[in-house]
Formats: structure tokens, sequence, C-alpha cells
């Protein structure tokens, strides 16, 4: 089977769990065993990125797998960093094929599908850690390869800072984190001067990132001669280049001096920190008011439950008696009158106690029809009892 042919068989397992891919790329391992100049062949060929690809879209996982397959085949360290060199600087590769934890060893997810990646220490002492860092500025700039930004070349600088800046501040940060403080500052230096001469918005950014890098330097190395030209550059800024936001991404309080703006800056803390903490002590009291309304709340709707319960009450009570006069003063009536105002009454018959009934029947046919019939309709549901009675009683009458 052709090397190919074995690379892209793994593109067949959709599956991306550690055990499926693990297998799939062991079995790999076993098959190419002993074509590693068939691998060198591959790995030293200009189109390699697409040979890799085998004709798919974006770099998925399969192919960033297969890649760093073929480059860690390469046994011995030294060449392999020459190859990746090489494949670095090729403009047709695509670096997102580059992933450090296929390339590199650190304790993660690929480590046992890739056994033969360098361990961590090894990779940075190559600089095999340090190439696929910055392997983004190197491809776009190959001088930089070997050779580190010049500063005797003003307009050099300008180029390579503006240049790696529009690769990404993380790739910025990464290439120019290898530079000491004073050649950080030398750069600050001329693109400030640049700034100077044509105040531009992109060269605004390029010094708040270069004098940024610079302040956190400071960190380790805070020598008096290290702070002094930090301070001088500050100065220079500050007294020259008349932006509200230079050299710092945030204002700079129309300080001329870095002393002037520390002390500018410390006061505002401090102000800030007042503030802060007026508005702890605020916002305490503001929860204990909160708490206090809401516990009055709770307590009032506890209240107007109560109170509605009482009015639920004393409108059943005046139902009640309401009821018992009513029903008192249908019960003096005569038999047949009394049936009368049953009859005519909004009330059910469920309404009225039995014993209203139970003298009625001999007065049925001193009814009218129509008496007869609404009583009848109001009997209609009435299934035991003395109403039981008086419906069928009506029914055959």
């Amino acid at each position: 089977m052709k090397l190919i042919e074995i690379l892209t068989k793994a593109n067949n397992n959709k599956c991306e769990c550690a055990g499926c891919m693990g297998s799939t790329y062991i079995e790999m391992v076993e098959l190419t065993a002993g074509l590693e100049n068939e691998i060198i062949s591959v790995l030293a060929d200009n189109k390699l990125s697409d040979i890799v690809n085998n004709g798919n879209g974006a770099a998925n996982i399969h192919i960033k797998i297969r890649f760093s397959f073929l480059l860690n085949s390469v046994k011995k360290a030294e060449r392999r960093k020459l190859f990746l060199k090489n494949i670095i600087l090729n403009p047709r590769f695509d670096l997102d094929l580059l992933v450090m934890s296929l390339l590199v060893k650190n304790s993660g997810y690929y480590d046992s599908i890739m056994e033969n990646s360098l361990n961590e220490d090894e990779a940075k002492q190559l600089g095999f850690v340090y190439m696929i860092e910055n392997a983004y500025v190197f491809q776009r700039f190959p001088e930089l390869f070997e050779n580190k930004i010049q500063t005797q070349y003003p307009e050099k600088v300008l180029n390579y800072t503006l240049g790696i800046l529009d690769l990404g501040l993380k790739h910025f940060n990464s290439y120019f984190q290898t530079y000491s403080n004073q050649e950080l500052i030398v750069m600050t230096h001329i693109v400030v001067d640049a700034y100077l001469s044509s105040p531009k918005e992109s060269l605004v950014n390029i010094i708040q990132k270069l004098y940024g890098m610079t302040d956190r330097q400071r960190l380790y190395d805070n020598s008096v001669s290290n702070n002094n030209l930090f301070v001088e550059l500050t100065n220079k800024i500050l007294t020259k280049c008349n932006h509200a936001c230079l050299p710092f991404e945030t204002s700079n309080y129309g300080a001329k001096s870095w002393e002037e703006y520390e002390y500018i800056n410390n006061q505002t803390k401090l102000v800030m920190d007042k503030i802060k903490s007026l508005n702890t002590v605020n916002t305490d009291k503001l929860s204990k008011t909160r708490s206090a309304i809401q516990e009055n709340f709770n307590l009032l709707n506890e209240l107007q439950k109560k109170i509605e319960e009482l009015e639920k009450q004393k409108m059943q009570q005046l139902n009640s008696e309401a009821r018992i006069s009513h029903l008192s003063q249908i019960g003096q009536l005569h038999p047949l009158d009394r049936l009368r105002k049953i009859i005519q009454s909004e009330h059910p018959v469920f309404y009225f106690p039995d014993f209203m009934f139970e003298d009625v029947f001999e007065y049925i046919n001193d009814l009218t029809p129509n008496e007869k019939s609404d009583l009848l309709l109001k009997l209609k549901t009435v299934k035991k009892g003395v109403l039981k009675k008086l419906k069928l009683t009506l029914s055959g009458s």
C-alpha cells in the first residue's frame, strides 16, 4: 500500500474520540514502518499541504494528524527541525496544520497517538516550540528566521512591526517577547519618531503595544539603567506626541512626564478606591433598606390576606343570616302560597329545606298548568327524598 493511501485511510474514520483515532493511527505506524525515505520525499515536496489535504476543504483534525505523523516519523530531531523550518518558509504551506499538541508531548489528549513527537524540554531546546509559535511571522518575513530585527534600519523596524501586528496581537506578543527590554525601547523610539513626522493611528497602536511590553518586562529587569531608559522614553512620548492615549492604551491624564503621570494615576486610584468603598457602604445600606421594604411588603400581604378572609367570613355570615330570614318568612306562608313562592324564586329547589315541601302535596292540583311546568323544570335533576316524591306526583297529575 502506498504511503498516501495509508495516510488518507484515516480520514474515513469520522469518529474523533481518543480510542477510535488512537487505534487508527497506531495501525498507520505499523503500516508505514520502513517507509522513512518515502515520508522524507513527501515532506520535501513543495505541494506538501495539497498532498496531506488530499482534496479536502479546511484542515480538519485528520489532516493535521496526518501532517504531524509525517513530521514525527523523521527520526533524527535535528533533521526534523530542518524539515519544519523549510515547511514554514514554504509560502504554499497551510500553517493551520501546525498543532503544538501534535508535535510536542505535553501530557495532553494526543500524546498516546503521537508517540514519536518530541518531549517538551527537547522541543524547547531545539527551538521547535519557538518556530511553531512564530510560524506565521517567519512565513511572512523569512529573513527573520535567522536574524532579529536590526534597529539601525528604522524603515525596516516600521515595516516589520506593522506587518507582524497585522498578523494578530497573539503573534505580535509571541514574537517580540524574545527581544530584550533595551531592544524594545529602541524600536519604540523609532516608531515614536515616525509618528511625530506623520501622526498615523496605525503607529499609535504599535507604540502602545511595544511600550506595554517594555513596561511588563520591567517586572523582570528593574535595574536603574533599564528604568532610566523607560522613563526617558515615557517622557518623550508624553511631552511630544500630544495624544490622549499615548503611550498607554488608556488616558494619560494630560501628564507631561512619567512622574506627573504616576502622581495623577495614584491619586485617581485613591479616588476610585474611595468611590468603591462608598459604593460598598451605600450598597450595604441599600440592601438593608430593600430587605426592610420586602419584609414590610410581606407583612402587608399577610395582613391583606387576613382582611380578605375576614371579609369573606363576614359575607358568608350575612348571606347565612339573610337566608335564614328569607326561609323563615316563606315557612310561615300557607303551603300553596309557599309552593308558588318557591316556583317564582331565583333559587334552586335545594336552597329550601325538605320540610317546606312535606305539606304541599294536597295543593298540587290547585297549581296552574304553567306553575306545574315551572316546578317540574326545577325538579329535573332531583333523584331522591321528598323532592323526588313531589316530582313523581307532579308527573302523574
